[in-house]
């Protein structure tokens, strides 16, 4: 599927997004695949990126010019809120915040989920990144630069053609 993937990107120069799983470093997956296939990471969205909270490894994905999904705000089941954010001060401490974009990844309506499972997700909403996320990572020391960055730079270098 990732070969299909990369042959239709190079065919159209439309941006991927991957699903990743960063607990077993799929994103290396995806990296070697499209490595092969000529896909300039600049190119390509690594999702949900930030369930994990290992640093070496988002900061190896982001050397290699990856964006990392930090998408998944407000889903506490996997990675609380403030080590999420954590992550995202770290990342961009570390140099990194040209290589993030923040999310939520919600949605309106979920036929498969249980109500009661949305409901013990109380912070899974449009308005989380804004009302709750940018608070704690600028209380921490993220700039609005780097901000600016997250939420208008980098999803609109990600949505221009790459090498075209």
């Amino acid at each position: 599927m990732l070969r299909a993937v990369a042959v239709a990107h190079l065919r159209t120069g439309v941006p991927i997004a991957v699903h990743t799983h960063p607990g077993t470093r799929t994103g290396l997956v995806v990296d070697a695949v499209f490595a092969q296939e000529g896909v300039d990471p600049r190119s390509v969205v690594l999702g949900h990126s930030g369930d994990s909270r290992d640093l070496e490894h988002l900061s190896d994905l982001a050397d290699r010019g990856y964006l990392l999904g930090m998408d998944r705000f407000g889903i506490e089941r996997v990675v609380s809120f403030e080590q999420r954010a954590d992550v995202v001060v770290e990342t961009c401490r570390r140099g990194h915040a040209s290589s993030l974009v923040l999310s939520q990844d919600t949605s309106c309506y979920i036929d498969w989920m249980p109500p009661r499972v949305r409901e013990s997700m109380p912070r899974w909403r449009y308005t989380h990144v804004h009302d709750d996320v940018l608070p704690y990572l600028r209380a921490h020391g993220v700039t609005e630069a780097q901000v600016t960055a997250m939420l208008v730079d980098n999803p609109r270098r990600y949505l221009e053609p790459v090498g075209r």
